[in-house]
């Protein structure tokens, strides 16, 4: 027939059993949370004791001291492909135009 609007309400036996376990299951779910953030926290330094912790912490630093620049011999090369493109635009026009 019709199917009630809301569920049943258990009984105070049943509703006290069905607390406890939700609270026991929320025990045992804080305590892996904790248990996986100290796995985390010991691989954490256990990585950045290793030598390739280490090498990427130097990485990291070298790479924070460099400025952020452009070296020049990198824009003289930048600026003499712009030129040539540009000269092979113009080409491109001169030619396009006959």
């Amino acid at each position: 027939m019709n199917k009630p609007l809301l569920p049943e309400m258990p009984d105070e036996a049943t509703h006290r059993r069905l607390t406890a376990q939700l609270q026991a299951v929320a025990a045992e779910m804080r305590a892996w949370s904790q248990e996986l953030q100290e796995l985390e926290e010991r691989f954490e330094r256990d990585y950045q004791q290793s030598p390739i912790g280490q090498f990427h912490a130097r990485l990291r630093a070298q790479r924070a001291e460099q400025p952020k620049t452009i070296r020049p011999e990198r824009v003289e090369c930048i600026w003499r492909r712009l030129v040539r493109l540009d000269l092979q635009a113009a080409l491109e026009d001169l030619t396009s135009r006959r």
